[in-house]
């Protein structure tokens, strides 16, 4: 036999391996990958592992119900104004200092702080004034005057604050602390009979003030 011959022997003999190798191989791959129907069977009443896992993630993404607000607290009430019961003193110190002025049954201040048997209001200069305790209660800030009052208070404060500035100057013209301490005393004395005169609470001398300079009155 010639070459020829022996190489298209060998090409024939390994066709037929491949072909015949082809036909068993394949069913016994079918065999392996093919799922059994014992796998594909449920347990009656119960659910898929998947399915399972699937529900308990569902469960766990639910938000808690909320709890319910805790009951609202009482509204407290700052007490930042004192209404004068009797006529008495002010003071600029608590049990003495100098003489600010009297104030009338009515008077409404604003609140600083206690000391001891004296009240601290804030007054005009922005510093703290002394009544007694005994003839003060506390109370709300009142409504503001008509507004041609507010407007004869707030130009009468702009002149009583020039003039304290010049008597100041003038009683103590190279003492700048005495200067400052009474010209605060002369604006509190004279705005608060400035107050009085018109009916108005000292405590709203900074809502005229702020509402004229707002209005340029």
């Amino acid at each position: 036999m010639d070459p020829k011959e022996k190489m298209a022997l060998v090409v024939v003999v390994i066709f037929g391996l491949v072909v015949i190798g082809g036909f068993l191989v394949v069913p016994i791959l079918d065999q392996i990958t093919q799922p059994s129907a014992k796998t594909d069977r449920q347990t009656p009443g119960k659910r898929p592992p998947e399915l399972r896992a699937r529900t308990i993630m569902q469960g766990s993404m639910h938000e808690p119900e909320p709890a319910p607000p805790p009951p609202a607290a009482a509204p407290q009430v700052e007490d930042t104004y004192v209404r004068v019961t009797a006529r008495t003193e002010i003071r600029t110190t608590a049990g003495g200092g100098e003489l600010v002025g009297e104030a009338l049954p009515g008077d409404v201040f604003e609140f600083g702080k206690e000391a001891g048997d004296w009240t601290g209001v804030t007054m005009f200069s922005a510093h703290y004034r002394y009544l007694r305790s005994a003839n003060v209660t506390k109370t709300e800030l009142p409504s503001l005057p008509a507004l041609a009052v507010q407007q004869r208070v707030y130009r009468a404060m702009g002149q009583i604050e020039d003039q304290a500035i010049d008597d100041a100057m003038a009683r103590y013209p190279t003492d700048l602390d005495d200067q400052l301490r009474y010209e605060r005393l002369l604006n509190d004395q004279r705005k608060l009979k400035l107050f009085q005169r018109e009916g108005v609470a000292p405590a709203l001398a900074s809502k005229i003030t702020w509402e004229g300079a707002k209005a340029r009155w």
